[in-house]
């Protein structure tokens, strides 16, 4: 069960922007933000979404949602980076009444991986909160490239330096997941030019 520390809130109100349930109301006359626990489902949007660390929970209710996170986490990456570009092939073969080449399938499979990561970032882009979770990462990118720069902290500098930065984490991290790829539609060439059918029978 989540519940608002009125010590530590800022009364930001953005806890209650993100609710989907409209479970978190605000009192005007006492200026507070208080949870329905007759509306809340547990889902754990405003606990992630308080930058003030204003909502605390009890260890069952955090674990749980944990728990859930991962497990819908682990289950959207199969399907989507898996399952799905499996069938793909098996697809375009029905609809086109084709037969697609060994070469063609591993080529088809992993460039569907491509774009089914560039989808998905343009798709959670679209959100308002993760729209906002971009917009802090992209300040906070600025900051550094001020800092680094040597310019003072200032709004004005700060607004003005580049929000693209070498050693971002998450670039890394999709570099890394495309270039992986890449390196596997080239070994999955190499692997079937010399003969290995029944490697690539299902594809990866």
């Amino acid at each position: 069960m989540y519940k608002i520390n009125r010590e530590k809130c800022v009364d930001c109100g953005y806890c209650s922007f993100v609710c989907p349930f409209d479970s978190i109301h605000h009192h005007l006359e006492d200026q507070y933000y208080e949870i329905d626990d007759t509306l809340c489902k547990e889902c754990g949007q405003c606990y992630t979404a308080c930058v003030a660390s204003a909502i605390d929970c009890d260890d069952n209710t955090l674990k749980g949602a944990l728990v859930f996170s991962v497990f819908v986490g682990i289950l959207l990456a199969v399907a989507m980076f898996v399952i799905l570009p499996t069938y793909i092939p098996e697809w375009i073969n029905g609809i086109f009444s084709t037969t697609l080449s060994p070469f063609a399938k591993i080529a088809v499979q992993e460039v569907a991986k491509i774009l089914i990561i560039i989808g998905y970032f343009i798709s959670i882009s679209k959100m308002q909160d993760i729209r906002r979770v971009f917009m802090y990462h992209g300040a906070e990118h600025k900051t550094i490239s001020c800092y680094e720069n040597e310019l003072e902290l200032t709004v004005d500098n700060v607004m003005k330096s580049d929000k693209h930065h070498d050693r971002c984490g998450t670039s890394f991290i999709v570099y890394v997941f495309v270039l992986s790829i890449l390196l596997v539609m080239i070994a999955s060439f190499v692997f079937q030019a010399v003969g290995f059918m029944a490697y690539f029978e299902k594809g990866w």
